[in-house]
C-alpha cells in the first residue's frame, strides 16, 4: 500500500470501531440479541453486506476462528503443509455434517 498515510488509516479504523460499537449498543437499546462478531463486506461499487454472528466465543480459539472464517467467507482451504490449519478445517467440516 504505497502512499498510504498510516496515521490516517489508524484514525479511520478507530472511527469504524466507534461506529460498530454504536451499532452493537443500538441492538441492546432495541432489546435485540447482541451479536458477538460480524463480517462487513464492501464492494468496489459501494454496495455492502453485514453478516451478524451470535455464537458464544468465550472458549473459542481466535486463531481457529480466523482459519474457519477464511474458509467460509473467502473459500481459502489451507494446503496440507499447514497441518494445524488443515486439521482445523477438517474438524469444522465434520462438526458441520453432524449438526446438519
Amino acid at each position: 500500500m504505497d502512499n498510504v498515510n498510516e496515521d490516517e488509516v489508524n484514525h479511520q479504523l478507530y472511527q469504524l470501531y466507534g461506529y460498530l460499537r454504536e451499532l452493537w449498543d443500538e441492538f441492546k437499546n432495541q432489546k435485540q440479541e447482541q451479536w458477538t462478531n460480524l463480517t462487513f463486506e464492501l464492494t468496489s461499487n459501494g454496495k455492502f453486506n453485514i453478516d451478524y454472528n451470535y455464537r458464544n466465543l468465550e472458549n473459542d480459539d481466535s486463531y481457529e476462528q480466523q482459519v474457519i472464517w477464511e474458509y467460509e467467507k473467502l473459500g481459502i482451504m489451507p494446503n496440507e503443509n499447514r497441518q494445524r490449519d488443515f486439521k482445523i478445517i477438517e474438524e469444522y467440516k465434520k462438526k458441520a455434517i453432524t449438526i446438519s
